[in-house]
């Protein structure tokens, strides 16, 4: 990406993502000023951007840029909706993959966002949660990548599921003072590696999981419930996969 306009500025909408990925850059001969058409403000970027790079114009019209592939919504909303993503794009396995360094998914204060049973598999690294995040599912549902998930003061996390999390490898829950982890009474979490091997399982005495608090499943499959560590041999499960379960996006 290059700026070759004559006075290097740019007006940019509300509503409005500039992405630039791995092995891609944006170059200008000089600085290059970005404003906000809806509230003015001001971003002044490099003369040379490196991927990866995220820069946003939320609803407001506030400019935030940042040194990673990140998404955030634009308005409350389904999480497989594309409307509900700032610049209206969804993030899908091809544009937020893992393999590729993953991606940032924030969910800011005043925010909802829900993911149903059948819509995108959640690729991110990264989830920071400063709002509310719900994921429900008629079964389990499964992360397909290991995960940080940071669940801020004021931030819900919430497992609307029938059969709980299925959480990879060497993944954390980091709930923060003021945070909250929210489970069904009847579910439980699990580690796992492969498809169908559950290594451990760990069920909850409480439904409310207040921070300060961290869970943290290590490579080895091994639950660690803020310093109770939960371990099994790994079982083969019986469980029927339907539909998309297994189907990346």
């Amino acid at each position: 990406l290059e700026d070759l306009t004559s006075n290097h500025t740019w007006f940019i909408l509300s509503n409005s993502i500039i992405t630039i990925y791995r092995n891609a850059s944006f170059y200008s001969s000089q600085s290059t000023k970005i404003i906000s058409t809806s509230s003015n403000s001001t971003l002044i970027l490099s003369s040379t951007i490196y991927g990866p790079y995220t820069l946003t114009v939320d609803l407001q019209g506030t400019i935030q840029n940042y040194s990673s592939i990140t998404f955030l919504p634009y308005q409350s909303g389904d999480f497989g909706q594309n409307a509900t993503w700032l610049g209206g794009l969804l993030p899908t396995l091809d544009r937020c993959s893992p393999t590729d360094g993953g991606c940032v998914l924030i969910i800011p204060a005043g925010f909802k966002v829900t993911r149903h049973h059948n819509q995108s598999t959640i690729n991110a690294v990264d989830v920071h949660i400063y709002g509310f995040f719900e994921i429900s599912s008629s079964e389990s549902y499964t992360f397909h990548y290991s995960m940080t998930f940071h669940i801020y003061n004021g931030g819900i996390f919430q497992d609307s599921t029938q059969n709980g999390f299925r959480f990879h490898i060497n993944t954390s829950i980091i709930v923060y003072t003021g945070g909250t982890f929210i489970i069904r009474s009847t579910n439980a979490i699990y580690s796992y590696k492969e498809k169908n091997a559950t290594i451990s399982s760990l069920k909850f005495n409480k439904t409310n999981i207040t921070g300060p608090y961290k869970i943290s499943i290590d490579i080895n499959g091994n639950i660690d419930d803020n310093g109770s560590l939960f371990t099994s041999k790994a079982t083969t499960t019986t469980t029927t996969l339907t539909g998309n379960y297994w189907k990346k996006i």
